[in-house]
């Protein structure tokens, strides 16, 4: 397995543990209070936070523990590595312009704030597990 492919795979379940330790937070809300009274900022934030400290917890123990990376030459990755990465970003780039287009037009027909924001995480998160899955799914050859 390559690092860029555990770096992926790291991304993945740091992405969904955020995700959902946010949704266990907020989902719940919902119904229950008014919309302006559900507290869904800082966990948010909370959540974003969660997702970067993994990652990079994740890279660094990977980078210690990789023989590739302690190598003098520093190559890390190679062609195919490089083709996947561009590929599984344009696929998560795709969906997050559908992400976008979905809460600007949340925006012109003056959806509550609260799930305009939802819709720009929750869908943010889950254009990164697309870009992911092409990542994943192309590393098996099966994209």
């Amino acid at each position: 397995m390559s690092f860029m492919e555990k770096i992926n795979l790291a991304a993945l379940a740091g992405g969904v543990l955020a995700l959902g330790w946010y949704l266990v937070r907020v989902v719940p809300q919902i119904g229950q209070v008014p919309l302006d009274e559900i507290a869904w900022k800082w966990p948010m934030a909370i959540a974003m936070g969660i997702f970067i400290v993994l990652l990079v917890i994740s890279a660094v123990r990977m980078a210690i523990s990789d023989p590739a990376v302690r190598k003098a030459d520093g190559i890390i990755d190679d062609e195919r590595d490089r083709d996947i990465e561009r590929r599984g970003d344009a696929w998560g780039g795709h969906a997050m312009h559908a992400v976008g287009f979905a809460a600007l037009v949340m925006l012109v027909l003056d959806v509550h704030s609260f799930w305009i924001a939802q819709t720009l995480f929750v869908g943010g998160m889950l254009a990164g597990v697309v870009s992911i899955g092409v990542k994943l799914f192309a590393y098996r050859g099966e994209v």
